[in-house]
């Protein structure tokens, strides 16, 4: 009896190790969870990801932008309701949900082509990077922002 419950116990043992050493690759040394770079096809002028798709809350975000052909790139962090008043005309590629280490779902939005004006013209950005080419952004993710990005880009 003793036996059985000695590699039952070496068993559990061998489980938890295994998890742990799963989470140290997934987290490294530093900390953080990685994953990419991903490319996410856009038709339209924006991607901005949903205020409930990151679930993580108080996490830190890092959003590393590339775009091909060196377009300009802008990366902004806001109230959801001012991006989905800003994008309400705008076709753009919304991210519902976000898994790491990486599933995302998305939804289209139709709309005209163009953003009805220059990211940079409006105010009410918390957070902000922009470029040609690429830009990162490190936020603090909470439920009431909504992180969004221009097309074809990378997030890490």
């Amino acid at each position: 009896m003793r036996r059985i419950a000695g590699g039952v116990l070496a068993l559990v043992g061998l489980c938890i190790a295994i998890l742990g050493v799963a989470l140290a690759v997934l987290v490294g040394t530093d900390d953080r969870a990685r994953t990419g770079p991903h490319r996410i096809e856009a038709d339209g002028v924006a991607v901005v990801t949903a205020p409930d798709a990151i679930r993580w809350s108080n996490a830190t975000v890092t959003l590393d932008v590339e775009v091909p052909d060196r377009k300009p790139v802008f990366v902004g962090v806001a109230n959801s309701v001012d991006v989905d008043d800003y994008l309400a005309d705008t076709r753009a590629v919304r991210v519902d949900s976000l898994d790491v280490p990486w599933t995302i779902e998305t939804s289209k939005q139709s709309g005209r082509p163009w953003l009805p004006a220059s990211p940079l013209a409006v105010d009410w950005w918390t957070e902000q990077a922009s470029g040609i080419g690429g830009a990162e952004l490190e936020v603090r993710a909470s439920r009431r922002d909504g992180l969004g990005r221009r097309p074809g880009g990378r997030r890490e």
